[in-house]
């Protein structure tokens, strides 16, 4: 099977609502989008609806930004239901899809901030609190009311770590099951750190983009596992000490005015 790999495109709202493609669409048999296509949820499956649906099955997995302006358990009701009107779209939303034989998992995953905390708490916590001061996320999504007397307020990073936690649960059990053929698991956020750039290294903000989830990965073996979120490009592979390798793939574009300059709009890989 034929994947054509691709994230994090940020398309301006006009963009998304008018089908702007930015690029032609390669010969394959499945796109696989791993998040950020633009802002606000309907925009996005919308733009997927009028451009890449009709041409081929679309995997898509929603990144941080689709939530902007969105109060976040409404904006996955919303996302679940304006998808299910898209024929070939199949939304990964802590669920699977299976295509031709492969099992494709799928989520956000946020994150669980532990990157650069050395297993120590008092740290994850440090990088909690950068999070909330410097991340757009956390002004521009919301959490949703709930009963008489709530206060509304921005999402926070706990909101983040328990999705991310939900999330690992989900895919841990899902990865275990058996599976006759290739299992692809598709996530906004990163899942390793060697899906961090150079020069992203010590920055304090990296744990909001990427968690270690090795000892996942070498349980549950999949075959591939697309992210986005880091607008850089990577390709390699994890060796478990037994079994197959997993296949690591980042193919994000970017900013506009900012874009990552190895992004492939043609990126296909076979399962």
């Amino acid at each position: 099977m034929r994947l054509w790999i691709l994230s994090d495109l940020h398309l301006s709202t006009l963009q998304a609502r008018a089908g702007h493609l930015p690029f032609a669409i390669p010969d394959a048999d499945v796109a696989v989008v791993a998040g950020d296509l633009c802002e606000g949820v309907e925009d996005a499956i919308g733009w997927l609806a009028a451009t890449i649906a009709p041409r081929m099955p679309v995997v898509y997995a929603l990144g941080n930004h689709e939530f902007y302006g969105e109060y976040i358990i409404q904006g996955h009701r919303v996302a679940r239901a304006q998808a299910a009107l898209v024929p070939g779209l199949h939304l990964l939303d802590d669920s699977a899809a299976a295509i031709g034989g492969v099992r494709f998992l799928g989520c956000t995953l946020w994150t669980d901030y532990m990157l650069q905390a050395h297993g120590e708490r008092a740290r994850q916590h440090d990088a909690m609190r950068t999070a909330a001061a410097r991340f757009s996320d956390h002004r521009q999504i919301w959490v949703d009311p709930d009963g008489p007397g709530f206060v509304v307020r921005h999402f926070e990073p706990r909101d983040a770590l328990a999705l991310h936690e939900a999330s690992v649960s989900w895919l841990d059990a899902q990865l275990r099951a058996p599976h006759a053929g290739s299992t692809v698991v598709v996530t906004h956020h990163a899942p390793h750190p060697m899906s961090v750039a150079e020069r992203w290294r010590e920055d304090t903000l990296t744990p909001a983009f990427v968690s270690d989830l090795s000892s996942l990965i070498d349980r549950g073996q999949p075959a591939l596992w697309i992210h986005g979120h880091t607008h850089a490009s990577f390709d390699y592979e994890l060796h478990p000490l037994d079994g197959r390798p997993t296949r690591v793939i980042c193919n994000a574009r970017g900013y506009s005015g900012d874009e990552n300059p190895s992004f492939d709009p043609a990126l296909v890989v076979e399962v």
